[in-house]
């Protein structure tokens, strides 16, 4: 229905008056329609609006999920440090060990007693330069070198080692240790 059908409806018929009534309400509707937004575009933008609310929902969801996770992984690391720290301090004991198992066994290279017998083998072991230590490797391939002369009492290993004197007869006289001892 017509504003002027309106007016006319309610006896509103002088044309001075009813043009008066259009005018004001077609300036009205002008000067409102500027701040308005359309409302196709309105719908499109409360649509957009609610579809982020639920990707903004979803994402605190994945975020919760993460920041567990991240807690668990800064646990998992603390237990990893201390397992490494562990490891090391474990790696340093065995090191330490074993290095005095080999220097225990290097005193025949030193001793004046045995010179002759440690020459004719010096080059099969590795001893450190000066101020310097062997790793661990080092020393482990210097004990299993040297596994084969202690089992044939090469020199006497078992007097000085333990403190005591070899059982029974004298050890045979070897040649060449490696051959009593074949891969």
């Amino acid at each position: 229905m017509k504003l002027r059908d309106v007016l006319k409806k309610h006896e509103i018929t002088d044309e001075k008056i009813v043009n008066d009534i259009e005018e004001y309400v077609s300036s009205t509707l002008a000067e409102k329609s500027d701040n308005m937004i359309p409302t196709p575009r309105f719908n499109e933008v409360i649509e957009q609006r609610n579809e982020l609310r639920a990707e903004l929902s979803e994402l605190k969801g994945e975020y919760d999920i993460l920041e567990k996770k991240l807690e668990k992984f800064g646990e998992s690391e603390k237990t990893i440090s201390g397992l490494e720290d562990e490891n090391k301090n474990l790696k340093k004991s065995v090191l330490e060990i074993r290095t005095n198992q080999w220097n225990e066994r290097s005193k025949y290279f030193t001793d004046e007693k045995y010179k002759e017998k440690a020459d004719k083998i010096r080059e099969d072991f590795i001893f450190p330069e000066k101020d310097k230590e062997l790793t661990l490797e080092q020393v482990e391939n210097n004990l299993k070198q040297f596994k084969p002369y202690e089992k044939a009492e090469y020199f006497e290993a078992r007097k000085i080692l333990d403190g005591t004197k070899p059982q029974g007869s004298p050890p045979p006289v070897v040649k060449d240790p490696l051959d009593v001892f074949p891969d």
